[in-house]
């Protein structure tokens, strides 16, 4: 398994190296660091982390609009805001941003990484449901479309014990084939054992002269 990469986008190079240097590396994480929002956002595209980190305050982009930016994006990419002004109104924008948690100045090293576990595990948690949920549709969408074959099949069975003339029978087995296997045009064509030729007894979707 692949390790986890974190960008760490901060204007400050001291905490930029204290988050990489002595809080993630050392626990195996694998890290991308930039000064400004601007190479943040840059660096996100390039470079697909698992997760970001980035100060709320800092050139180019901030943090928020960094948050922002992902989420109009639609950037699966969660967001951990680094703030030195923790209130209602900060978590309020973070919110509505869409980042995934915030952490006021200064904080401990477990608590950030507390921080980067549970988000993570939430994450992870999110995309394994939205993975259940697709698989979840495309079998239903397979069964609906199962169902539909055999009650096609079940019409086809009914015609040919109700009805007698062959080529009624005939016509109900090629619409019937076009139908279950979705395709635009369908013709049976029989063997005349006399001449060796084939014959087209029976046709969907194709014109009187053809």
């Amino acid at each position: 398994m692949a390790p986890v990469k974190i960008l760490v986008a901060d204007d400050s190079r001291d905490i930029r190296e204290f988050v990489a240097e002595y809080v993630l590396q050392p626990q195996g994480y694998t890290v991308l660091t930039a000064e400004d929002g601007n190479i943040g956002y840059e660096l996100v595209c390039s470079a697909s982390p698992d997760l970001v980190i980035a100060d709320m305050k800092m050139p180019g982009l901030t943090g928020l609009e960094l948050a922002t930016r992902l989420r109009d994006e639609k950037r699966a990419i969660p967001l951990i805001l680094i703030t030195a002004e923790g209130s209602e109104e900060t978590a309020r924008q973070a919110r509505r941003a869409g980042v995934a948690d915030y952490l006021i100045k200064p904080f401990e090293a477990d608590e950030l990484l507390d921080v980067i576990r549970r988000t993570l595990e939430l994450t992870h948690a999110r995309r394994e449901t939205a993975r259940m949920q697709a698989e979840l549709a495309a079998t239903n969408d397979m069964l609906m479309r199962r169902v539909k074959e055999l009650e096609t099949l079940i019409g086809v069975g009914r015609s040919v014990t109700a009805v007698l003339d062959l080529d009624e029978v005939l016509s109900k087995v090629v619409e019937a084939a076009v139908t279950v296997s979705g395709a635009e045009e369908g013709s049976l064509l029989l063997l005349d054992e006399r001449s060796g030729e084939l014959t087209m007894r029976a046709a969907k979707n194709f014109d009187d002269q053809f």
